[in-house]
């Protein structure tokens, strides 16, 4: 179908298929000029073309019309020839959109970066040393100084940036690839702080976050020891802070290897206590030296009754048992007031630092 517009001694003349024959029908004014034209023969807008162009024999027909034109264009395909003459006509725009899925899917498959499964890209990963630490600062509740600092796992990923642990992590603890990736963030953060050990605040200490996987393997007490020996010229203490990702059973063996990490001076510390299902468990059955109040109950400070509430019950639960308790979360001074006056041992949060690269913080040590 080809329409053609006059105008003045100038004329446009457009060819329309498919579709978009009715889409262009649809939105012309109807003082426009139109011409029907079919093989030779040829009608106006004033004239009426005959009923029917063609003899009509089948009964199957496909038909697309406009309500705005006197033309009714009717095809008819015999059935004999339906699939063929689908076939015919569609063929390029069917191998179109397979080519279009195909190179789609490929550019989703390599923009996830995932070449292989979940497992295997961590193995790949391990072996490059992707998995690099974070540091964020913990100051003391007495008068705000740092005194230590929680070591945090990245994923420096060579096509997708930095990786948030809640896109790892998980799959890490469930195949155990955590143990081997824990100790090579420990040695990452023994070769970086090392050099630097004499201007650690004295007592220093470090924060690992440890699974239930890592409380079966006694591998641990030994990348413990060695970690703590790296800092025998300017001792420090080192935390490891059971998650509750996986649930960790008691018995002989867990037991045996956390009184040999506290033969070696490390302590235990719950993280996230009062968000787990086994916060409480865990107090009864582990040696447990330390309690780290979730977040999301001391973001709530200052505006929920009941969250200052479950504060204070987690701050009077660790006096009772001679715990020391860490508060996470804390960007507000408001917080950091209420917590402070109640005596609670150390802060971390966005008010005294974000977790960052190792590089940034040994920068803000004193010389």
């Amino acid at each position: 179908v080809v329409y053609r517009e006059v105008v003045g001694n100038d004329s446009i003349t457009v060819r329309l298929y498919g579709y978009l024959l009715f889409s262009g029908l649809d939105k012309m004014s109807t003082n426009t000029s139109l011409s029907l034209i079919v093989g030779p023969q040829r009608w106006t807008a004033g004239e009426t073309p005959p009923d029917q162009l063609f003899p009509l024999e089948t009964p199957g027909y496909l038909e697309q019309s406009s309500s705005r034109y006197p033309f009714r264009i009717i095809t008819r395909i015999s059935p004999t020839d339906y699939f063929d003459n689908i076939w015919r006509f569609s063929r390029f725009s069917l191998i179109a959109w397979a080519l279009l899925s195909l190179v789609a899917g490929v550019w989703v498959f390599r923009k996830s970066g995932r070449m292989h499964s979940p497992e295997q890209e961590l193995r790949r990963a391990l072996e490059h040393r992707e998995f690099i630490p974070y540091i964020q600062p913990v100051v003391s509740g007495e008068n705000k100084r740092m005194t230590g600092c929680e070591v945090l796992m990245r994923w420096q990923h060579p096509r997708q940036g930095i990786i948030s642990p809640d896109r790892f992590i998980p799959t890490a603890e469930h195949s155990s690839l955590i143990i081997p990736m824990t100790r090579v963030l420990m040695e990452q953060v023994r070769e970086q702080f090392s050099p630097l050990v004499h201007q650690l605040p004295e007592g220093f200490h470090f924060g690992f976050n440890i699974s239930a996987a890592h409380c079966k393997d006694f591998s641990l007490v030994e990348d413990c020891r060695v970690f703590i020996d790296t800092f025998r010229d300017n001792p420090i203490t080192l935390i490891l802070e059971l998650t509750e990702r996986e649930l960790l059973v008691a018995d002989d063996i867990t037991g045996q290897l956390i009184a040999e990490l506290h033969a070696l001076g490390v302590l235990i510390a719950i993280d996230d206590f009062g968000t787990g299902n086994s916060s409480l468990s865990y107090l009864q059955n582990f040696s447990i030296d330390i309690l780290k109040i979730d977040k999301s109950f001391v973001s709530m400070i200052g505006t929920d009754a009941l969250s200052a509430h479950i504060v204070d019950n987690v701050i009077d639960l660790a006096n009772r048992l001679d715990l020391k308790l860490v508060a996470e979360g804390v960007e507000t001074e408001v917080q950091s007031a209420y917590l402070r006056t109640r005596n609670v041992t150390f802060l971390q949060g966005y008010l005294y630092g974000k977790p960052m690269p190792v590089s940034e913080f040994l920068s803000q040590l004193p010389a």
